[in-house]
C-alpha cells in the first residue's frame, strides 16, 4: 500500500540555471514532482532562500528553497505542468553568459561575444557571414571548442552546435571565468 501524500517523484538528472543574490551558479536537477524539485549544487542555500531557476526550454521561474542538507536542496516550484508537458527533455539549459570569444571559421579569424551556453551548444555575437554546416573553433579565455558546427546564423547571432557536450564541471568554469567575483564553486 502506497503511504506517500503525494505523487512519486520523477527521476531526471538534468543541468539547471540558478539565479540568487545577483549570481549565477549551474546546478543538477535530479528528481521532479508536482510540488518542488530537488537539486544538487555546490551553492550553499539555506531554508527559506528566494531563487530563480530554470532548465530545458523553461523561462525563469521563482522558487523558495524548502530543505536543504549538504549540496542537495529543494525547491517549491509549480511543475505539475512541466512534467505532464515533458517539454525539458526537448532542450538543454541555455546559461547566459558574456565573455569575449575568438571564432575560426573557414580559415580566418573572427572576434566576437559568447552569448550563452549549454551542454550541446553555444550562441556568439558575430559579424560574418556564416554558412551552415560550416566548422569553427571556438576560443573563450582558457577554453577552447573545437569542431563546433554552424547549426544557424540570424541577426547577427550564430548557434554552434559543440562536438562534445560539456560537463556540468566545465559549465562551472565558464561562468567563474564570466564571474569571478560571484563565483563560489569550490
Amino acid at each position: 500500500m502506497e503511504r506517500r501524500s503525494e505523487q512519486r517523484c520523477r527521476k531526471v538528472f538534468r543541468p539547471a540555471y540558478i539565479e540568487r543574490a545577483g549570481s549565477r551558479h549551474i546546478a543538477m536537477l535530479r528528481d521532479i514532482s508536482s510540488n518542488g524539485a530537488g537539486f544538487e549544487s555546490d551553492v550553499p542555500l539555506v531554508i527559506g532562500e528566494k531563487v530563480r531557476v530554470t532548465w530545458g526550454s523553461f523561462d525563469l521561474a521563482e522558487a523558495e528553497v524548502i530543505w536543504s542538507q549538504g549540496k542537495q536542496f529543494g525547491l517549491n516550484l509549480p511543475v505539475g505542468e512541466l512534467v505532464a508537458q515533458s517539454a525539458y527533455l526537448n532542450r538543454a539549459v541555455r546559461v547566459p553568459i558574456s565573455l569575449p570569444a575568438t571564432i575560426y571559421l573557414n580559415g580566418e579569424r573572427h572576434n566576437g561575444e559568447l552569448l550563452n551556453i549549454s551542454q550541446a551548444g553555444a550562441s556568439v555575437a558575430l559579424s560574418c557571414d556564416v554558412t551552415r554546416g560550416a566548422l569553427a573553433t571556438i576560443c573563450c579565455g582558457d577554453h577552447t571548442f573545437e569542431n563546433a558546427e554552424v547549426k544557424w546564423a540570424r541577426d547577427g547571432v550564430v548557434g554552434f552546435r559543440l562536438a562534445r557536450l560539456l560537463t556540468i564541471a566545465k559549465m562551472k568554469e565558464l561562468l567563474i571565468d564570466c564571474y569571478p567575483k560571484l563565483a563560489t564553486v569550490a
